[in-house]
């Protein structure tokens, strides 16, 4: 934290235990979640999935707490009802973290289903004219670029396939990890993070998130809107269509 945020050793340490307790339903003292929103940069360009949070409470908190997690690259799982927003501000959340990624929309995402091979998100290797090629998938790229990788509908995924994702959930900055299935060699950027999106486990399809990689997981709950925070997003949506001369 910058030295004239007037946050206190006490306050530091106690958050710091936190996020490496893997707390997500630890009390966020108000000056540390405004520090860590300020790390977050305005998005200017129009984007396909607008998503507001400033004037809601519980929504800068969760964008916060994405951050504090991001800083240590603990691997984050989002779940909520269908239609929540999750999706929406992990992507906003890419896009505003302050960060040196080569790719310009700051994340990789690939959306999970009951047919997801490791394949698709890994990478596969081809044979063309007698050349093996192997052709990126977007786990590894966004683990070489220091992308957010969105793991978007993760627990739709066969448990086989959420099994896979291990050597990218218990990584160490700066080491290298082979690709399942392409023993391919890749070095891990320190800027690297996870997020699963999912919908509450009993809705139609769902599946458990194997043991042996559940525990790497640090599982935040998305905040539900209250009233009040409705009323002041459609405000914000329908200043933002005034302004651009959107009717």
């Amino acid at each position: 934290f910058s030295s004239n945020s007037k946050i206190s050793d006490e306050n530091v340490v106690d958050f710091s235990f936190s996020l490496l307790k893997n707390n997500h339903q630890f009390e966020m003292p108000k000056n540390i979640e405004n520090e860590l929103l300020k790390r977050l940069n305005p998005i200017i360009e129009n984007t396909d999935d607008p998503f507001f949070y400033e004037e809601s409470p519980s929504l800068c908190n969760f964008m916060a707490k994405l951050m504090a997690f991001s800083l240590i690259q603990q691997p984050v799982c989002v779940s909520g009802p269908t239609g929540a927003g999750k999706t929406s501000a992990a992507r906003k959340f890419a896009r505003m973290r302050r960060c040196h990624s080569k790719s310009k929309s700051q994340f990789q995402m690939h959306s999970f289903h009951a047919g997801t091979k490791t394949s698709q998100f890994y990478g596969t290797a081809t044979l063309a004219n007698g050349t093996i090629d192997f052709v990126e998938g977007t786990l590894t790229t966004a683990l070489k670029n220091g992308d957010v990788f969105i793991a978007d509908e993760f627990n739709l995924s066969p448990q086989s396939v959420m099994k896979s994702l291990a050597p990218a959930l218990e990584q160490t900055v700066g080491s290298n990890i082979y690709i399942p299935g392409i023993n391919k060699e890749i070095n891990i950027s320190s800027e690297f993070f996870f997020i699963a999106c999912q919908n509450d486990l009993g809705t139609l399809g769902r599946n458990a998130i194997p043991e042996t990689i559940s525990p790497r997981f640090v599982y935040i709950d998305y905040p539900k809107p209250e009233l009040k925070d409705l009323s002041t997003i459609c405000m914000e949506i329908a200043k933002e269509k005034d302004e651009n001369g959107i009717t």
